[in-house]
């Protein structure tokens, strides 16, 4: 960052991918959801410049890609937007900016538009599609047929027991997003070989307010290994 700001975007990988096994694992599927995406079969991300879309909204565009799903643009014009609601901090870094709706822009990527956001001449259109040359803008919207609507279940306000097995450097970050996603009373149960006061040491030296913002979860320690049934 020192080096590159703002060439350079930092990804802490580490913590990313505790995330995501929070998430997976209290969302099941949602693996296969990541996998879709970001993995390198099936759709991938395309972004292409269409000057016969200029003038339409993504909800318009939407319904000229049978074979595509727009998701947003790469505005060519990244600065004076009227959407735009810029800070002094923002102000200095002229690739990024948030807008008003809670919409943002980073390296010229809008995520999720306004509705009435229209695309723009030099705007490329982000989409998930299957190839690059699988997708083109039909001439006219197509028609989608009635669906049913679908009721979704209501998520269960039961209260949580979650299970971790091992340790890993960011793991007081892990507890307090589940803690944050939990019922008041839920526990999680943490095996490992670890002993139970060095545990807490390490918590309070990532975080020494760790105790403070644990709110809903209770820890239950167990030591051992995972991987020995015995």
């Amino acid at each position: 960052e020192i080096i590159g700001d703002p060439m350079v975007e930092t990804v802490v990988s580490h913590d990313i991918i505790g995330r995501l096994m929070l998430l997976a694992a209290r969302n099941p599927g949602v693996n296969s959801v990541y996998d879709e995406v970001f993995g390198f079969q099936n759709d991938e991300f395309y972004l292409t410049e269409w000057p016969e879309l200029v003038g339409r909204t993504l909800p318009e565009i939407a319904l000229m890609l049978p074979e595509a799903v727009p998701i947003g643009f790469k505005r060519a014009e990244r600065r004076g937007r009227p959407d735009f609601a810029w800070s002094k901090e923002e102000e200095a870094d002229c690739e990024w900016g948030h807008t008003r709706e809670g919409r943002f822009l980073k390296y010229g990527i809008e995520l999720n538009p306004a509705p009435d956001s229209v695309m723009e001449p030099g705007d490329e259109l982000l989409v998930l599609a299957a190839d690059d040359d699988a997708y083109a803008p039909t001439d006219v919207p197509f028609e989608i047929p009635p669906q049913p609507l679908v009721t979704l279940p209501s998520r269960s306000h039961k209260k949580d027991r979650t299970l971790i097995c091992g340790w890993r450097r960011d793991i007081d970050d892990m507890i307090l997003s589940l803690d944050a996603e939990v019922r008041h009373g839920s526990e999680l149960h943490i095996l490992c070989q670890v002993p139970v006061e060095e545990r807490w040491e390490r918590l309070l030296a990532g975080n020494p307010n760790f105790k403070q913002e644990l709110k809903n979860l209770t820890l239950v320690h167990h030591v051992g290994n995972s991987a020995v049934r015995r």
